[in-house]
């Protein structure tokens, strides 16, 4: 059940004051039956070694009380202490960090919105809670203030509990959703209910239902998972295409590789293949693979390309990134990149491809 889940996998309940993590001192204390709303906050641990969901019972009153009959989500809220503790220690956070938290924490599901709200100590705070979905909610107690954390995430259907970090050789089961798999060296394929990791590095495992994507999961085999998010949470550059390239080349660095040369042939082929694209989605014939694109324009050992619609370009990038097929333009090992974008109704249609 998952109470053995849980003591493995997200440890106990854990008491901080979070005025001692401004100074670097964080004191875990065993969690008590009944808490004097005016002691020290309780925060559930924010990493755990499994993908799991579970509601739980807060085990601060002020917490509880302001939730009252919404479900709390246990792994969820160990994802809201990470962003109290960073907040506490003065450092900035956003929905990518929030993300990544959950992804640490071990919750499976999209986060799809954060709320921050500082009260005086032991204050209710203004928060509305969501009426659906899964609620992720923590009190911390900062020097001057308490700090709450709200993540509100969009659960499906139950997965099984699958671990984050894992060694070569090691078989997880997947269950009965359709799976797919991105591995360390850019290739995706089908998986059925069970997956061996045959190599090291990062995986990015893909759970659909009959309603499209369930979860996006990564997993580091071999090695740590990284603590900060892959994305950038600013793009900079002089044009949308520059900015483009510039979070790619940022990702390459998150990687621990060198930036990639932004090369002229290839931007022009990521023209063709958005103008491709484009009429694709007009009605007309489907665009091209990026690798056959790549080959024609003289580029023989071939490549890949993403392609994504969203609302803003920092969308599009992430939509990228969390994606098994279109993920390949920053985790493997490539020379060149090029970059096409075009303004559309509701958002922005970007284009990268990579070449060797």
């Amino acid at each position: 059940m998952y109470s053995t889940l849980i003591r493995s996998s997200l440890a106990a309940l854990v008491t901080v004051s979070l005025a001692g993590v401004a100074s670097g001192c964080v004191h875990p204390a065993p969690p008590v039956a009944v808490v004097d709303p005016g002691a020290a906050p309780h925060l559930p641990a924010p990493v755990a070694d499994l993908y799991v969901h579970h509601v739980g019972t807060p085990v601060d009153p002020l917490v509880k009380q302001l939730i009252g009959a919404r479900p709390w989500e246990e792994v969820l809220s160990g994802a809201a202490t990470a962003l109290a503790l960073k907040i506490a220690a003065r450092e900035s956070t956003d929905l990518l960090a929030a993300r990544w938290a959950a992804v640490r924490a071990g919750y499976p599901y999209p986060v799809e919105r954060m709320e921050i709200v500082h009260t005086a100590h032991d204050a209710l705070p203004q928060l509305v809670v969501p009426a659906t979905g899964d609620i992720g909610l923590v009190r911390a107690r900062g020097p001057d203030d308490d700090i709450w954390v709200l993540l509100h995430g969009r659960s499906g259907a139950a997965l099984p509990p699958i671990p984050r970090e894992a060694q070569v050789g090691d078989a997880v089961r997947l269950g009965l959703h359709q799976w797919r798999a991105g591995s360390p060296d850019g290739s995706v394929f089908d998986v059925g209910e069970t997956l061996v990791f045959n190599r090291a590095g990062e995986w990015l495992l893909q759970a659909r239902g009959a309603d499209g994507v369930i979860a996006n999961l990564p997993v580091y085999v071999g090695q740590p998972m990284p603590e900060v998010s892959p994305l950038l949470s600013v793009l900079t550059g002089k044009d949308p295409e520059e900015a483009t390239f510039n979070a790619v080349a940022g990702v390459w660095k998150w990687y621990g590789r060198e930036a990639p040369q932004r090369d002229s042939g290839v931007d022009s082929v990521a023209r063709v293949r958005l103008r491709e694209a484009q009429a694709a989605n007009a009605g007309g014939a489907a665009a091209a693979p990026a690798a056959a694109l790549l080959r024609r324009a003289g580029f023989m050992e071939g490549g890949d390309g993403s392609e994504c619609r969203a609302a803003t370009l920092l969308d599009c990038i992430e939509q990228m990134w969390w994606s098994p097929d279109q993920r390949a333009v920053f985790a493997s090992d490539y020379r060149s990149v090029g970059v096409a974008m075009a303004t559309e109704a509701g958002g922005v249609h970007v284009v990268v491809m990579a070449a060797r």
